[in-house]
């Protein structure tokens, strides 16, 4: 007999026996290491060759600026609680750094901001509650980028209040000259 691979555990000694007489050991032991050999092969194939993490190659060069499409708290909205995160969300992955240095708000925050991602979406929570009854004006500068180096086309600026009404930080008012 044969010293090949055991295919059937359960019935291993009469398939030997089978084997043996129709002259089949040797080709069949030589087609048992081919197809052992073959299906490790493409184990290692499939583990070693995954999909990997990235841009596809190829292809033409992005340069389409990334652009704000939602914000929260909504522009112009009022009553907005004071417990209350800002919320960014881009047309895509943006670069962390650059675009988080490129964000202004007013009144700026005493305690230091925590700042956070969830894919293209840029998240600011507060340490401390909003002032209540103020204004609050958030400004995307250009400087933002995405993952390719593609700035913002331009700056995005939305405004939203803790208090009843927006303050547009206008003065308005009639100025006499006395003449003499």
């Amino acid at each position: 007999m044969g010293t090949g691979f055991n295919l059937y555990p359960i019935m291993g000694e009469q398939v030997r026996r089978i084997r043996s007489q129709m002259g089949f050991e040797r080709w069949f032991d030589g087609l048992t290491i081919l197809s052992t050999s073959l299906l490790f092969f493409l184990a290692a194939t499939v583990l070693f060759h995954c999909a990997k993490e990235g841009m596809p190659s190829g292809g033409p060069v992005d340069t389409t600026p990334p652009e704000v499409i939602l914000v929260s708290p909504k522009p112009d909205s009022t009553k907005v609680d004071l417990s209350s995160k800002i919320e960014i969300t881009f047309s895509e992955r943006m670069s962390d750094k650059p675009t988080e240095e490129s964000i202004f708000i007013s009144p700026f925050p005493k305690k230091p901001l925590d700042l956070g991602w969830h894919k293209n979406k840029f998240i600011i929570s507060f340490a401390e509650p909003l002032l209540k009854d103020k204004t609050y004006v958030v400004t995307i500068g250009t400087n933002a980028q995405d993952l390719r180096r593609n700035h913002l086309a331009e700056s995005y600026t939305f405004a939203f209040s803790t208090g009843v009404a927006l303050d547009y930080g206008s003065i308005s008012g009639e100025v006499w000259m006395k003449r003499k």
